[in-house]
This record gives structure tokens, C-alpha cells and sequence, in this order.
């Protein structure tokens, strides 16, 4: 697994890079789960009129044995890795930015914020003060802000 204890003593592009890697592979198995469910045809459909000019489609799945949980576990790894990649990458940039070596800043991590003022505080914490200003910029732009709902940050 990319978040194992010996990658913390890897080089952090080599980190990013092997995260990069595990994404690859989540988003190919995810893939096959999608072509597994469509070669399944689980898919059911039903026009329901409740008056002359209204009325729903139903749309009805039944999932094959074994493939929403590969799907699953597919896309968790794939988020997982994704987060682990920018992980990697924002501690390369502070071990660049200060010229210590990444293991002095364990806890600089990708900010995930939805709001601007909680990223605003979060670029203030101890690892991510040592960033540019156009680095910071380069993070914002990942925020995951916006008027979607969007399900709990999995790390603070």
C-alpha cells in the first residue's frame, strides 16, 4: 500500500509518483467494473406518466455479485491515491522551499477546504507558511469549493 511507513522515508516525488501510479490502477479497475455491470445489463427502465404532460423515468439496477463492491473499493483507492499524490507534492514543495529534508514537516499535508477563509488559515499552519505565494495560488485552485454538497473532508 503507497501509505505504508517506508514511503515516508522515500523521496517525496518518488511518493507522488508511485500515488500517481496507484490511481492508475484504481481508475483501470474501475473501468473494468463498469464494463462488468454494463455486460450485465442490470439496467431496467420505466416511462411513468402522471398526466398528459408530465411524468418520470424509472430507472431500475441490479448490481451482478461482486461488482459495486470492486467498484468500491476501486474508487476509494482512487481518491486515496489521488490525496496521497498531492500529499507528496505539497511536502516536495516545502522541503524545496526551506531546504530541509521532508521528514521535519510531518504534517504538511493538501489543505482540502470549503470555504476561502479556511484555506486562508490552513496556508497559515507551520508547514504551508514556508510556500510561495504562487504555490499557494496552485493549491487554491484544488479547493474543493463551490455550491455542491460535498461529503466530510476525510482529513484535517
Amino acid at each position: 500500500m503507497v501509505n505504508s511507513p517506508e514511503h515516508d522515508e522515500i523521496d517525496p516525488f518518488d511518493q507522488a509518483r508511485a500515488h500517481i501510479e496507484a490511481a492508475k490502477e484504481a481508475r483501470s479497475d474501475l473501468a473494468q467494473s463498469w464494463n462488468d455491470l454494463r455486460a450485465a445489463r442490470p439496467f431496467s427502465h420505466q416511462l411513468v406518466s402522471s398526466g398528459p404532460t408530465s411524468g418520470r423515468l424509472e430507472v431500475r439496477v441490479i448490481w451482478p455479485d461482486g461488482v459495486r463492491e470492486a467498484a468500491e473499493r476501486a474508487a476509494a483507492k482512487f481518491v486515496e491515491s489521488i490525496v496521497g499524490a498531492f500529499d507528496a507534492a505539497v511536502r516536495a514543495a516545502v522541503s524545496i522551499a526551506t531546504g530541509e529534508p521532508v521528514v521535519k514537516f510531518p504534517d504538511a499535508r493538501m489543505p482540502m477546504c470549503l470555504v476561502e477563509s479556511s484555506f486562508i488559515e490552513a496556508s497559515t499552519q507551520p508547514a504551508l507558511r514556508h510556500l510561495r505565494p504562487d504555490q499557494l495560488d496552485l493549491l487554491f485552485l484544488f479547493q474543493p469549493m463551490g455550491d455542491a454538497p460535498l461529503g466530510p473532508i476525510p482529513f484535517s
